[in-house]
């Protein structure tokens, strides 16, 4: 026995019936005229298993919208493959880093020797470029002009000090044996050479002798003069406080006409007295008052 459909009502029905048993519709005589309708995609339901229904149920599955569990597994592929990118950049990015810093301190023992070494040769070659200087002033015998250039420029200290001394020694002697040079120049590199250097100054001792004696009654007679030049100002000016009396004497106002002296809780006292009414008063030898 097979099943046909109705064709009033659409419905099952056996090939054996006279009738529907749907609508009634007499389906015998129609049966042998109509053919079998082919399955439909109604016949099938794949997606709950069951048998289809008549065609007025039939609805078309819809689709269902993705959950946020179900975007989340389809966009997971995608940030793995940013992350794991991501990490290997910054793997690449440490080992590089790593590797300079090996790169560039790699032995550094030997690189500070290296830089040494080249500090070094730059100061020798330096020290050497003024010596060559050092020379041609010699040579043109501006010894003071070497001897101050060796002071500033050459940094080799036992050099440095051969130089130098080299050179005071030229200009001393220089000096001592230039027929132009005045006596005080002479007499004062005579003494320098004589207390500075004394195995070159030996030729000279005498010399250097009468220069001392020279020197020091020069420095006394200068010494006389500087008093006498300050009396003459203060003869001009006059007194002031703080004076002591012999800063007074020599003053304008000079010896007075009479003294006095007495003792206080400042200590000692003395006044001096003048013609003009006028008086000086002074406390522990110092000028405290004027009377006028």
């Amino acid at each position: 026995m097979a099943l046909t459909l109705c064709p009033e009502c659409q419905g099952k029905v056996s090939d054996q019936a006279s009738a529907c048993p749907h609508c009634g519709f007499p389906v015998k005589s129609k049966i042998a005229d109509k053919p079998v309708a082919k399955p439909s995609l109604i016949e099938s339901n794949s997606y709950s298993g069951e048998q289809n229904k008549p065609h007025q149920d039939f609805r078309p599955p819809v689709a269902k919208p993705l959950q946020s569990s179900e975007m989340n597994l389809a966009t997971k592929p995608r940030e793995n493959v940013l992350a794991i990118s991501f990490y290997l950049v910054l793997v690449g990015i440490c080992c590089f880093i790593v590797i300079m810093y090996f790169v560039t301190h790699a032995n550094p023992v030997s690189k500070r020797n290296e830089i040494s070494e080249s500090v070094i040769d730059s100061r020798v070659a330096r020290n050497e470029a003024q010596i060559v200087i050092f020379n041609r002033l010699m040579e043109e015998k501006k010894y003071w002009d070497a001897r101050n250039f060796a002071i500033k420029n050459i940094d080799v200290s036992d050099k440095k000090n051969t130089l130098i001394a080299d050179a005071e020694i030229k200009a001393y002697l220089q000096t001592i044996n230039d027929p132009k040079a005045s006596r005080d120049k002479r007499n004062k590199a005579l003494t320098s050479l004589a207390s500075d250097y004394p195995d070159h100054a030996k030729p000279y001792a005498e010399a250097a002798k009468r220069a001392e004696l020279e020197i020091l009654n020069s420095s006394q007679v200068q010494g006389q003069t500087v008093v006498n030049k300050y009396a003459a100002k203060a003869r001009k000016e006059g007194v002031s406080l703080g004076m002591v009396p012999e800063e007074v004497l020599m003053s304008s106002w000079g010896q007075p006409n009479g003294k006095s002296r007495s003792t206080s809780t400042f200590g000692g006292v003395e006044s001096w007295y003048y013609s003009s009414g006028s008086s000086l008063i002074f406390t522990d030898g110092r000028l405290t008052q004027i009377n006028n």
